[in-house]
């Protein structure tokens, strides 16, 4: 299942604390010259931002989390939409509730104002790749 651009922007804007959604980028590490996704929406509001590049996706145990399968929606998305793809038939296939962002960042930075990723790639999809399957899901 897809989302349009327009459609992701306004579950951004829309989010609160405490909403079960998760934002999830699966570009690897040289593909963020496009940027990412602002740390919060336009009411200041923190978004739960996580990036896990495709390939680690793929080797990741997503059983071990199946218990938060129902409670969470987990919106996917990539550089043009052909990685976010997989990814969401990956995580459906183990019963995760997700929904492509069609198009990409590529799509989504003309609906929504995009930031310059700054941090060490590596740092960052390791620190995040932890924290989705910790902190977000208590485990």
């Amino acid at each position: 299942m897809s989302i349009k651009p327009e459609v992701f922007k306004e579950m951004i804007d829309d989010y609160s604390t405490g909403d079960k959604v998760v934002f999830l980028d699966v570009r690897e590490d040289d593909e963020l010259e496009d940027g990412i996704l602002p740390q919060c929406n336009s009411e200041g509001v923190a978004l739960p931002l996580y990036r896990i590049p495709i390939l680690d996706l793929i080797e990741l145990q997503v059983g071990s989390i199946e218990k938060f399968k129902e409670d969470y929606q987990i919106f996917v998305y990539c550089r043009a939409g052909n990685k976010s793809v997989t990814a969401t038939r990956l995580l459906n296939y183990h019963g995760y509730n997700t929904m492509n962002v069609s198009g990409g960042i590529k799509k989504i930075k003309s609906h929504v104002e995009i930031e310059e990723a700054v941090q060490e790639p590596e740092f960052r999809r390791q620190k995040e790749a932890s924290d989705l399957f910790t902190s977000v899901f208590e485990i």
